[in-house]
Parts: C-alpha cells; structure tokens; sequence
C-alpha cells in the first residue's frame, strides 16, 4: 500500500505559541497547496479537512497570518446578474520556512486525535527513524497532560505507524522507550533536540 505525505515544515511543529487547532488547519492548507506555495480553499472545505469547527478554523487562520505562516488575498469574480465583482474566495499565500529542516507526515494522520503529539515523533525521528524523548518531555513540549501522550502513542503503535521498543538501563531499570518509524522516508530533515 502507497502512502502519501505531506511537507510539514519543523518550524510550524516547534513553533509553541500556535494551538494544535492551528497547526492542524495549517497542514490542511499544506495539503492542498500548489507549486506557489498557494492554497485557494473555501472555509467549509478546511473545516472538512481539518476536523475542527468553523470558528476554530477562522480563528486558527488569524493566528496563522499572525505569526506570518501566511498571507491572505481576497478574490473576486464578475457576477452577470449583478453586473459587478463580488468575492468568490480568499487565496492563502503559505510561506514555508524549511530552514530549520521539514517532515514528512502521513495523510491519515490530519484526521487523527493523535495528530500534534504524531508531528513531533515524527519530527524527533528525523533522518534515523527513531525517536527517544520521554513521555514526560513530549507532555511538557506539546502543554499536554502524559495521560494524552499516552493514548496518542497507543493509537500509532496500533495504527502500525511507529513500533515501541521499552528500553532498560545498565542497572535493569525502565528508560525512555525508543519509537521506530515503521516507514522511513528519505529526505526527512530534522532540528537536534
């Protein structure tokens, strides 16, 4: 089976300020975006995409033009009845910033409850595949409870996604689990922790 990905940019995975909402109409838009980083979508078309409400999905591109993941334009077409322009749709001019590296993310997973706490093992995981960061530290980075952390990686190691491997110390004591991509793609590009 042939799965699809999407470029997400690690800064848009790194960036705490932006609620997971945002992130997750974010790369909705990535999604949809053609060769000019541009994304011509209707409102009810992202608020199917993304899973979240159509407040949620106004309020998540005003945080995104906030902090300048995009730019917004509007477009009009000539109505004949009318004999004037009226608005047809907004255009979302996406600015893509992969210096600090991208990665690419399932599609399924935009529809998935697991879907912010998926962008950062994803993102740990990098070029290797594998990703080792506590269940604490995920909770802390992401402002989530370990309970949600938790969850989320039951649902990927069930959705064959990633394989949990449970680490041990010298002293036969329980470390941070090691979690394996299970399809490794090349070209992913990841910030050191």
């Amino acid at each position: 089976m042939r799965k699809s990905y999407i470029i997400v940019p690690n800064s848009l995975i790194c960036d705490s300020s932006l609620l997971p909402s945002a992130k997750r109409v974010a790369v909705a838009l990535l999604a949809y975006r053609n060769q000019q980083n541009a994304c011509c979508k209707s409102v009810a078309t992202l608020v199917k995409r993304s899973g979240v409400s159509r407040g949620t999905v106004l309020r998540a591109l005003d945080a995104l033009e906030e902090h300048g993941f995009l730019r917004r334009q509007k477009r009009y077409r000539y109505d004949a009845l009318l004999h004037r322009p009226v608005f047809a749709a907004n255009r979302y001019s996406l600015h893509i910033d992969l210096s600090m590296g991208y990665t690419l993310v399932p599609r399924w997973l935009l529809h998935s409850a697991t879907f912010v706490i998926s962008l950062f093992l994803y993102q740990c995981a990098g070029r290797t595949g594998r990703a080792y960061p506590s269940l604490r530290y995920t909770a802390r980075t992401l402002d989530c409870s370990k309970s949600t952390v938790c969850r989320a990686v039951s649902i990927l190691i069930l959705s064959q996604e990633i394989i949990r491997l449970r680490c041990r110390n010298c002293l036969g004591c329980y470390s941070c689990n090691s979690y394996y991509v299970v399809f490794p793609v090349a070209g992913i590009a990841s910030q050191p922790l």
